[in-house]
């Protein structure tokens, strides 16, 4: 049996130390096949190949940003190990589980920047925020211990939520940073300093404990600047949680040279993983404070790798799986994974510029450097509405279901400060022929005139 000794033992390996466990056949033929055949190019080809039949390959997906979509190898994976487990329950759970959770926090925790001994494997990234919440929010019993929690008011909702349930329970306070318009990375700077020279002190409310903000927000999907707001909770001695739900596979990560006090990213976002999966970064200084929402037999081991890699009997399979999604994306990208983000943003800054252009409107931010493969773009006010509502916002609501029912286009629509935007997401088998497309069908349904000749002076980029 793999002790709870041994998962911490190995997970503390360097790479020349660290013994990986024997490749289970699939993977091994898995292996064979990257190989020994070409990757696909970027757009169709590797929609086709990766994700999608091509007969079922029919709604334009500029909404990558919401859900994901997982790859096929991974998907098939997460079968195979499905299959392994019922071959042998007592064998699986007490000799190939711990093994391969270890392997793939070794495999996936180097495309977060992190050390395998800080980064612990849940399912999604509200599981690692409440698991931090949970352990770090003390109960108040008297003005004495009192303390703050803050966010940004644009916060993520079911962050937001958290926070103030949090805050009811444990009876601590929470501030809500106010941030001005139009949201720039200077602005988010000076919103928080502003926020920190009149807040700091409050004799009341007491000290400010932990400050959770986002790195890329959602829904507006802009890139905040992790690296000073970091910065600013160290020197004033706050605890940083950073929701990084769109991080892994879309941007480059250092979290052992940023050193923020936690960091937690889903893998079934843009690492295109399985859903069920989540990296939670845990700085040294925290590991004997932060517990997983379940106790259970690691407990009495007292290190967060061994509390955390067993959390009841469940589907693992999502976490076994790891290791073929990153060895997917490595083939796709010809072993240089950073490659596609830089593939993407290029291409989704792109779209930002030609889409204000052609519906004469602009960008959530006027900063395209708060982007990454996400880009935010104000619509059009409708021109005609097909049917008498009485007001103008009532065609607007209906605009992401026209998209997607007369022109195939699935893409979020959303409101932010009083205006109307479409948040472009551009992945791997996204190609820039999808944003004309949106581009037209936007112009089509608000009743606008499609300009050709603007069309044509955006061609197909060299980067696509």
């Amino acid at each position: 049996m793999f002790s709870y000794a041994q998962v911490v033992l190995a997970q503390h390996q360097s790479d020349a130390e660290y013994v990986p466990p024997p490749l289970p056949e699939f993977e091994s033929l898995f292996d064979a096949e990257f190989e020994g055949s070409p990757a696909p190019d970027f757009g169709r080809a590797t929609l086709s190949s990766l994700f999608v039949n091509k007969d079922k390959a029919k709604v334009v997906f500029l909404a990558h940003g919401s859900y994901g979509r997982t790859l096929r190898t991974s998907t098939t994976a997460a079968e195979k190990w499905r299959g392994e487990v019922d071959e042998n329950p007592v064998t699986f759970f007490y000799h190939t589980l711990y093994p391969h959770l270890v392997r793939s926090i070794r495999m996936a925790a180097p495309l977060i920047g992190a050390s395998p001994a800080n980064t612990v494997l849940v399912t999604n990234v509200e599981e690692g925020i409440a698991a931090v919440l949970n352990s770090v929010c003390t109960p108040v019993t008297s003005s004495n211990n009192a303390y703050r929690l803050i966010a940004f008011d644009f916060t993520y909702g079911a962050c937001r939520y958290a926070l103030e349930r949090v805050a009811q329970r444990q009876g601590c306070f929470l501030d809500i940073i106010p941030t001005t318009s139009p949201i720039t990375t200077d602005s988010i700077i000076r919103d928080a300093r502003a926020y920190f020279e009149k807040n700091l002190v409050n004799v009341e409310k007491g000290p400010i404990k932990l400050f959770l903000f986002e790195h890329i927000t959602s829904p507006s999907a802009l890139v905040l600047p992790i690296h000073e707001l970091v910065a600013m909770c160290k020197k004033h001695n706050i605890m940083s949680l950073i929701d990084g739900a769109h991080g892994i596979g879309q941007i480059y990560l250092e979290l052992e040279k940023l050193q923020p006090d936690f960091y937690t990213t889903n893998a079934h976002k843009w690492l295109c993983h399985t859903r069920g999966t989540a990296l939670l970064y845990i700085h040294p200084s925290h590991h004997a404070t932060i517990k997983p929402l379940i106790t259970s037999w690691g407990a009495p081991n007292g290190n967060v790798q061994a509390e955390f890699i067993w959390q009841g009997t469940n589907d693992y399979s999502s976490h076994l799986t790891l290791p073929i999604t990153i060895k997917t994306l490595k083939w796709l990208s010809k072993g240089d994974v950073p490659s596609i983000y830089t593939r993407n943003r290029l291409l989704a800054r792109r779209a930002a510029v030609f889409l204000s252009s052609v519906w004469n409107t602009d960008t959530l931010s006027p900063d395209l450097d708060m982007f990454a493969s996400m880009v935010s773009v104000r619509v059009p006010v409708r021109r005609q509405a097909a049917v008498d509502c009485g007001e103008e916002a009532c065609g607007i609501s209906d605009l992401h279901d026209d998209l997607l029912k007369n022109h195939g286009i699935e893409v979020p629509v959303f409101t932010f400060r009083g205006a109307k935007y479409v948040r472009v997401s551009i992945h791997v088998y996204n190609e820039w022929n999808d944003v004309k497309v949106l581009g037209r069908s936007v112009l089509v349904e608000l009743g606008y005139p499609v300009d050709e000749a603007v069309f044509k002076q955006y061609s197909t980029p060299k980067h696509e």
